[in-house]
């Protein structure tokens, strides 16, 4: 009885809300290991592998995104701080870039020394689709221009239900219902062992006493 509640405290733990990566997304050159991509500079996310971009250099200001591979469905988006990057914000609005429109490609304008949140969605498995879940991939990259070379800051990913912007808070926020739950049933423990004590009795002889 007492492995089983604990099993389901577990369990509720868990369901509570879904995993957030901290620096996930990077862009790379050919000689980072182990992304050997052949373009000068490419956007990627780890937790996504099919999400990639080339990045081409138009001058120190200029960076334009070109999406090489379709092997499942995914967009960036021109986002801000704060906002929730989920299903319902990623199919009511326009892309930055995604990988099934010809070319295909997004430009982004940033001043030296000047930052802008991306954020990106990656249907995670199956054909490709345009249209989000809430079990797919969303995520959001602080992209600076640094002396004329683009990098990411910072970065963050949710895998399944979504993530607000700038933050490593996913969404749905944790539920707060099955945490409490979880208390009462380490509370129910805690009373049960008392009364076994109590009794005097070991955990068969209370079972037997219900």
């Amino acid at each position: 009885m007492k492995t089983a509640i604990s099993l389901a405290i577990v369990a509720s733990i868990t369901a509570c809300g879904a995993a957030v990566i901290q620096n996930d997304a990077l862009l790379v050159d050919p000689t980072t290991p182990p992304h050997y991509f052949p373009w000068p500079h490419t956007f990627i996310v780890t937790s996504a592998p099919y999400c990639v971009l080339r990045v081409d250099y138009s001058g120190q200001n200029t960076f334009t995104f070109q999406y090489e591979g379709i092997a499942d469905g995914y967009k960036l988006f021109s986002v801000t701080s704060g906002i929730n990057l989920n299903a319902n914000f990623v199919n009511s609005n326009p892309s930055f870039v995604n990988n099934w429109n010809n070319p295909g490609t997004g430009i982004l304008t940033l001043s030296q020394g000047q930052s802008e949140y991306i954020g990106y969605w990656d249907q995670g498995a199956g054909p490709p689709r345009s249209l989000a879940g809430d079990s797919d991939i969303y995520g959001w990259a602080l992209l600076t221009n640094s002396g004329g070379n683009l990098v990411v800051s910072a970065s963050a990913t949710a895998n399944g239900g979504g993530i607000k912007v700038g933050t490593l808070q996913e969404i749905p926020e944790p539920n707060i219902t099955a945490l409490l739950a979880s208390g009462i049933a380490l509370c129910c423990l805690r009373r049960n062992r008392m009364i076994r004590l109590a009794l005097g009795g070991s955990n068969e002889t209370y079972g037997a006493i219900k």
